[in-house]
């Protein structure tokens, strides 16, 4: 009697072990997918390393949830459609619309407030865009794919060029085939302290500020969608201890244009 309960334990125990076995090769196993676009200082490659400010925030989010971080590269419109698609887990960075919500669960709170829409304008021609209406007669460069505020992106009225980046949209104003981009400034920086143009720009004094904020959008398809209520609380403590603003001003700081734009 006593060798067989001595039998049962050692087989629970072996069960109890091949499943703990199990369960840690799975975690170790499974991958969070994360598609990124090129969009510094938020996401970018500098020295062969991914780095910015999503990718930090990102990286201590896998750390608390113990997750396995593939970062996939896409542009962004590919990385929507993945992530409508469930081939990527989470794209950072996105405004909570409508149409985007039918596939992807925008985790609360908002982690980032986006930085002002601004303009810039050639030194050499210099255009006085002090209100809105002083766009109509220009031709504005935009960034393909990129969404900046209701009033302009559905102002069928203006000329628009697009451009698949903002060194492309500097490239066509400093040639002057361009009147004038649309960006905000921590991008533009971070831009022109990387390719040092010779001839300055003008960011002009209008602007259009909207307080709007950015969240992390997790796939509907998704396997992760369940510990949604887990990704939710490391963000809103990483808020609350002022984790995530600190991230933001270190990289504003660090990428300055101060020598390359001239501020009406």
């Amino acid at each position: 009697m006593l060798t067989s309960v001595k039998l049962r334990r050692f087989q629970l125990t072996f069960f109890l072990f091949l499943t703990l076995l199990v369960n840690s090769s799975f975690a170790k196993t499974e991958t969070f997918n994360v598609g990124i676009d090129q969009f510094p200082p938020w996401t970018f490659f500098e020295d062969k390393q991914l780095q910015g400010i999503d990718i930090e925030i990102i990286n201590s989010l896998a750390d608390k949830l113990a997750l396995q971080l593939n970062y996939v590269s896409c542009s962004f419109k590919r990385c929507l459609a993945m992530l409508k698609s469930g081939e990527v887990d989470l794209v950072p960075g996105l405004f909570k619309t409508p149409e985007r919500e039918m596939y992807a669960t925008f985790l609360e709170p908002a982690y980032l407030t986006d930085p002002p829409k601004v303009f810039y304008v050639n030194a050499s021609k210099l255009y006085t865009i002090n209100q809105y209406s002083d766009l109509s007669n220009l031709v504005i460069g935009i960034r393909e794919g990129v969404s900046y505020f209701e009033q302009f992106d559905n102002d069928n009225q203006l000329t628009k060029v697009e451009a698949s980046h903002e060194s492309r949209l500097i490239k066509l104003l400093i040639k002057n085939r361009i009147d004038a981009f649309i960006s905000t400034e921590p991008l533009v920086n971070y831009v022109l302290s990387k390719t040092r143009p010779n001839e300055k720009i003008v960011k002009v004094s209008y602007s259009h500020h909207y307080n709007n904020v950015t969240y992390l959008a997790l796939s509907k398809k998704s396997k992760y969608v369940t510990k949604m209520k887990e990704f939710q609380n490391v963000i809103k403590r990483s808020l609350e201890n002022g984790q995530y603003n600190q991230i933001v001003r270190e990289y504003y700081e660090k990428y300055s244009a101060k020598d390359f734009v001239i501020k009406e």
